[in-house]
C-alpha cells in the first residue's frame, strides 16, 4: 500500500523492552544528466551529439520495521532492527 496509504507506527512495551513496528515507504528519484566527471563516461558527448538524452531513475516500495530497544540506566539501548519487503 504505497499510493494512498495511512503509514503508522505502534510502540509496546514489555517490562525493559519497547518494540517498535510499523511501515516505511522508500521513495527514491534521480535525474540522471550525463555529467563531466564521470571516470570516462561518454554520455556527454554523446548527448550533445544526439545519441543519447538525459532521463529519471527512480523507484518507490514499502517495509515493514520491527526494532526492538531496551531500556538501560533511563537510556533506550537498541537491540534489534528486522526489515521485510512487502511486495
Amino acid at each position: 500500500m504505497v499510493d494512498g496509504a495511512r503509514h503508522t507506527f505502534t510502540a509496546t512495551r514489555k517490562g525493559d523492552i519497547i518494540t517498535l513496528h510499523g511501515e516505511v515507504v522508500h521513495d527514491w528519484s534521480d535525474a540522471y544528466d550525463f555529467h563531466e566527471g564521470s571516470d570516462g563516461w561518454i554520455g556527454e558527448p554523446a548527448r550533445d551529439h544526439g545519441g543519447a538524452r538525459e532521463f529519471t531513475t527512480q523507484a518507490k516500495w514499502c517495509q515493514t520495521l520491527t526494532a526492538t530497544f531496551k531500556i538501560l540506566d533511563g537510556e533506550l539501548v537498541p537491540q534489534d532492527f528486522v526489515w521485510r519487503d512487502r511486495d
